[in-house]
Order: structure tokens, then C-alpha cells, then sequence
């Protein structure tokens, strides 16, 4: 039995590095795991990875710096498995200097990653949106609240 058995998580730039470290340590442990990256071919080496294991992965491309993209995507991952357990936002652009604040603020002379940033927030918040919508209560993922009685 593993710890997330159960659950299921997204995870943000799963294609490469830690994203798909990340993604197939939850699926290791139970999850049913959404891999999101922007690479075609990544997405499928992540999922037949996964699935070789006998883990439970659904590929799904999306540039998180695109809004209805990501709604599309969140829309997959429900329609296939229910809700949204876990949420792991790790898509980066590499040669921007920081990230915390870059959605929020905006760096000078670094508008792509910026709007990467803010797409981030609001994959978050999209996501837990649909999930209080489907356990019927609306509580603030801001303030790190349970989203539901699935958390």
C-alpha cells in the first residue's frame, strides 16, 4: 500500500528533471498521476514509464502560459479520474533569475516568464476551484485550507 494510494496529482513540467522524477515517485506510491509538459514526447515517455511500473498516468500536453489551456487540462484530469488531489506546479523557464514573486510582480525584460508564473497561480487556482465545486463548498487554497473531503 503506498501512501498515496487514492490520490490523484498533477504535476507541472513532468516531462524532464524533477517534474518527472516527481511524477513517477507519486505514481510509485499510489497515485494516479497527470503529466503535464509541453513536449509531446515527453508526456509519452513519462506515461509508458509510468505505466510500465503498473502505475496510472494520463499525458497531457499544455503550455501552462496559456490560460485556456490549462482549464483544458484540469477539465482531462477531472473528467478522467474525478478530482484533483495534489497539485505540484514545477513547469520553469530556466533562464529567468527567480520565480516566487515573477507572476505577481513582473521582472523587466522577462514577460514570457512572467506570464509562465502567473499561468502557475492560476493552474493552482483553477484546480482547486473545480475541486470545491465538486465537493460542493468553496474554501480559500490561498490560506492552504483541505479542499474537500478528498484532501
Amino acid at each position: 500500500m503506498g501512501r498515496l494510494d487514492g490520490k490523484v496529482a498533477i504535476v507541472t513540467g513532468a516531462g524532464r528533471g524533477i517534474g518527472r522524477a516527481t511524477a513517477k515517485l507519486f505514481a510509485a506510491e499510489g497515485a494516479k498521476v497527470a503529466v503535464l509538459s509541453l513536449t509531446p514526447a515527453n508526456v509519452d515517455a513519462v506515461v509508458a514509464d509510468i505505466e510500465a511500473t503498473g502505475g496510472t498516468a494520463l499525458g497531457v500536453v499544455c503550455d501552462i502560459s496559456d490560460a485556456d489551456q490549462i482549464k483544458v487540462a484540469v477539465d482531462k484530469v477531472v473528467a478522467a479520474y474525478g478530482g484533483v488531489d495534489i497539485l505540484v506546479n514545477n513547469a520553469f523557464d530556466p533562464s529567468a533569475p527567480f520565480s516566487s514573486m515573477a507572476g505577481v510582480m513582473g521582472l523587466v525584460g522577462d514577460g514570457p516568464y512572467n506570464m509562465a508564473k502567473e499561468a502557475e497561480r492560476a493552474l493552482t487556482r483553477t484546480a482547486a476551484r473545480v475541486g470545491c465545486r465538486q465537493d460542493h463548498r468553496e474554501q480559500s487554497p490561498a490560506a492552504g485550507r483541505d479542499m474537500g473531503p478528498r484532501g
